[in-house]
């Protein structure tokens, strides 16, 4: 029992000093995010260069709207997560990841007072709180019908023998005329205004909107015989298709066929709803806490790692200087590091 004990000990300890080394890795992440937001000024988007840029503006969907999966907010992008608690023995218990996705097929515009640019969601990162966040476990609440209904469509299980089951959910959406500030690459894009824009979706709403509406469908029976034929449909689809170009034709950023997106060289893209100095305030504090928490917890449980295994690294002088020489070099290479960007 004890030798079952002390490997699982041991487990534990190599797990937490894995994570620790991620959790420091991540801290020089949010540093270099900071050093690009302090050092690349805003550009406007009617005399922005190609390349790495930094813009400011507001959100504006093209040609329509989307729903966010959770709670059905009008929005121009959105991501979500939902987890579910899963029960096991002890020390066995966790949050596991059932369903996420985000809208990054979705393109939409940031416009300021000079001009509009397309951005292309494709990779990017959303630096924000959660707009949406619900959780059942502490207080056993009930889920809502909305929440139910998602986990119905995702052939999620909610409900157990004695009450449902535990879940946490998330959504980040960007919802028209809000404020974003991007970091990315500005570049041009290849496709059709097809390719580019929500034409697909548009059509299919305005489709599923007429076959819902009896009086629109009677105008589709152009020959009066009480029933629509196929080339009476078709010609129908091809005026709704024809519409919605012509109106894509009157959106700037879709005929200039740039966009701000992930680069192939510079690989940051993020977005952020918060002001530069309070963004730049936040990933800073992040950085630290990550990199000097990360390093710290791998520190002590690779010492009781060693102190498991034959006492091989025992709390004396050397091992205190060894461990404040790890974090010194550690700062060390933090400037390095910020010196370099």
């Amino acid at each position: 029992m004890a030798k079952e004990l002390e490997t699982e000990i041991v487990c534990y300890l190599i797990a937490g000093a894995i994570i620790g080394v991620k959790l420091a890795f991540d801290g020089f992440k949010k540093w270099k995010y900071k050093r690009y937001i302090q050092d690349i000024p805003v550009s406007k988007i009617g005399s922005a260069a190609m390349g790495l840029v930094k813009l400011e503006g507001q959100a504006e969907g093209i040609g329509q709207t989307i729903r966010a999966p959770l709670t059905g907010e009008e929005c121009v992008f959105y991501t979500y997560k939902v987890e579910k608690y899963r029960y096991g023995g002890a020390g066995d218990s966790h949050w596991e990841v059932v369903s996420e996705g985000k809208s990054d097929n979705i393109y939409f515009c940031i416009k300021d007072s000079t001009g509009q640019v397309l951005c292309a969601p494709q990779g990017v990162e959303l630096l924000n709180k959660p707009t949406f966040y619900f959780a059942n476990k502490m207080l056993n609440r009930e889920i809502p019908e909305r929440l139910k209904a998602f986990l119905i469509k995702s052939n999620i299980e909610y409900k157990q023998i004695i009450n449902n089951g535990h879940f946490r959910f998330y959504e980040w959406v960007i919802r028209p005329n809000d404020y974003v500030c991007i970091l990315g690459s500005l570049d041009k894009i290849k496709g059709t205004i097809e390719d580019i824009s929500d034409f697909k979706a548009t059509l299919n709403k305005r489709l599923k909107t007429i076959k819902n509406d009896p009086e629109t469908m009677m105008t589709i029976d152009t020959d009066r015989d009480g029933k629509i034929s196929q080339e009476e449909w078709e010609a129908k689809v091809k005026e709704i298709k024809e519409e919605i170009a012509a109106r894509a034709q009157d959106i700037p950023a879709l005929q200039n066929r740039i966009a701000i997106k992930k680069g192939e060289d510079e690989q940051i893209f993020i977005i952020s709803q918060k002001k530069r100095e309070a963004l730049f305030s936040g990933l800073q504090w992040q950085a630290w806490g990550l990199i000097f928490g990360g390093s710290a917890g791998s520190i002590i449980c690779i010492y009781l790692l060693s102190y498991i295994f034959k006492n091989i690294f025992v709390l004396n002088p050397i091992s205190i200087v060894a461990i404040i020489g790890l974090i010194i070099i550690l700062i060390y290479s933090v400037k390095r590091r910020d010196k370099s960007m």
